[in-house]
């Protein structure tokens, strides 16, 4: 019985070391967490002017496609109206050729 006496003993005295080891380790790397220096100073930033900003960078989107479709139309309208000096000019060569140039030959 002596024996079994000495070795629960000798467990229950290693059991108590290592729980004491555990909690000197714990305490020192609580100690260095709270001594440990800062990394880096934060600030609060105010809060940013969202609904100007949105409003600004919608009202200059569609400025420019209000100015994409201005442009647009009138380059159509140019076009159309050259393409009709186009065709009066072309009917107008063909009638010159057909009435006026056949009388002079």
């Amino acid at each position: 019985m002596n024996s079994q006496d000495n070795q629960d003993q000798d467990f229950q005295r290693r059991e108590q070391e290592l729980k004491a080891r555990e909690e000197a380790l714990r305490l020192r790397e609580l100690e260095s967490e709270i001594n440990q220096p800062r990394l880096y100073e934060t600030t609060k930033h105010p809060p940013p002017e969202v609904p100007k900003k949105r409003w600004k960078g919608k009202l200059i989107r569609t400025g420019q496609f209000l100015g994409i479709v201005v442009a647009v139309i009138v380059g159509v309208k140019v076009a159309t109206q050259v393409a009709y000096v186009i065709m009066i000019g072309a009917i107008a060569w063909i009638v010159f050729k057909i009435a006026v140039d056949k009388d002079r030959s």
